[in-house]
């Protein structure tokens, strides 16, 4: 009888190999070749060089914010404008002057003088911290103008977690030993464990805590005397992305929240550039360039389809 068991035992060795390289060409043939992870790997180490010149950038100013530092009194005739947000005005992926608020900086300065624009950004924040921030540190800047951003995470009050965004370099170990299969299976898991969360942030019991909190702020912002509005600026123009923008605008409505919704125009825009093209670059989801110009070009326009600035600013 032993003989048998030893034939037994490589005849299970033999079939869990085949079976161990059928599943091997199988990936192999649905992932992809080798050489489009390596180039990811580059990507990954552009995107991180960025973020590292940022935050070295940001490090030298008082609230980590990549803008220079500010005096809390404004210089006599000068206009100022705070723009308020998260890793959209910080820059995350790209160079700091990239990112929207900077643009929007330039464009005025082409056409206006006396104008100054702070970039009040930081990774990670949501309306939440933004509020914070405003209501102990920000107001004393006395900005004459506040646009706050808005992204489709912002309704984020702290209940509910997702897999971590820095995926990639938590689960470096993975990218070592196969990196395409790496990318592709964690990247979808993080896209389903963030969609998922999202639902969680719009569900009926989160908004109205949401709403309080906005309904709060505003209060704040009228006693003080304080001009804003909100824009609406999305992370990709596809079909799915303004899902979460048209769920909180009802809210807004409601609470007679002056806001502007930048999807349509970006996604009239750029509707010929691919998905891919519009990021900031293929190893960071946030908006690239392209779109970032778009949204200085369209809170431009608002500012002085409103008249917001007066005319003596005008060159």
């Amino acid at each position: 009888m032993q003989p048998k068991r030893k034939y037994s035992r490589w005849y299970k060795v033999i079939i869990l190999a085949i079976t161990l390289l059928l599943v091997y060409i199988a990936l192999k043939v649905y992932v992809g070749p080798a050489p489009q992870a390596d180039n990811l790997n580059d990507w990954q180490k552009y995107n991180d060089s960025l973020n590292i010149a940022n935050k070295a950038f940001a490090e030298n100013h008082p609230y980590n914010f990549t803008d220079r530092p500010r005096k809390e009194e404004k210089d006599s005739g000068i206009f100022r404008i705070a723009v308020l947000g998260d890793s959209f005005i910080w820059g995350d992926g790209l160079p700091y002057d990239s990112a929207w608020s900077h643009k929007l900086e330039q464009k005025l300065l082409a056409k206006y003088q006396n104008v100054e624009v702070m970039h009040w950004g930081r990774n990670g924040w949501q309306t939440k911290e933004e509020i914070e921030f405003y209501t102990t540190e920000g107001y004393k800047f006395h900005p004459d103008l506040l646009i706050l951003g808005f992204v489709d995470n912002d309704a984020d009050m702290g209940r509910f977690q997702h897999m971590h965004w820095d995926f990639r370099n938590n689960y470096w170990i993975f990218y070592k030993i196969w990196p395409a299969l790496a990318e592709k299976i964690l990247s979808k898991l993080y896209a389903n464990s963030y969609h998922k969360w999202q639902l969680r942030l719009y569900g009926e019991e989160n908004i109205v805590m949401y709403k309080v909190l906005w309904k709060q702020f505003m209060d704040k912002l009228a006693t003080d005397g304080q001009d804003y509005f909100v824009v609406q600026t999305p992370a990709c123009i596809t079909y799915t992305c303004d899902e979460f923008y048209l769920k909180v605008q009802p809210m807004f409505d409601t609470l007679n929240l002056e806001y502007i919704n930048l999807i349509p125009a970006t996604q009239a825009k750029l509707s010929n550039y691919s998905y891919e093209e519009l990021l900031a670059n293929p190893a960071n989801y946030h908006p690239g360039t392209l779109m970032t110009n778009v949204f200085a070009d369209e809170v431009l326009e608002y500012i002085k389809q409103t008249e917001r600035l007066p005319t003596s600013h005008l060159k």
